[in-house]
């Protein structure tokens, strides 16, 4: 008798979490409606006034060809330079 006493126990426990997280998604939920409803009244209180936009013309320029002379350079190659480096012990 016992152990079926605690099998219910342990089933109306699990029900019961059950319920709790239910209830805990409800609160959530209760809440992201609550905001909704809140951003809406914001929303409804902005009056925004009418602006008219008048089409914008660009005038067309017309920019003239600059033709640039770029002179070659020769540069001469450098021998590499050797610069000694301190031996180092690795383990």
């Amino acid at each position: 008798m016992a152990r079926v006493q605690s099998k219910l126990v342990r089933s109306q426990m699990r029900f019961a979490n059950i319920e709790q997280m239910s209830a805990r998604q409800e609160a959530a939920l209760a809440r992201v409606e609550a905001n909704r409803a809140r951003i809406e009244a914001q929303v409804a209180r902005v009056r925004l006034a009418p602006v008219a936009f008048y089409p914008v013309t660009i005038p067309v320029v017309a920019c003239p060809r600059v033709r640039v002379n770029v002179p070659q350079v020769n540069v001469p190659r450098l021998p590499g330079l050797k610069i000694p480096a301190p031996a180092a012990d690795v383990e």
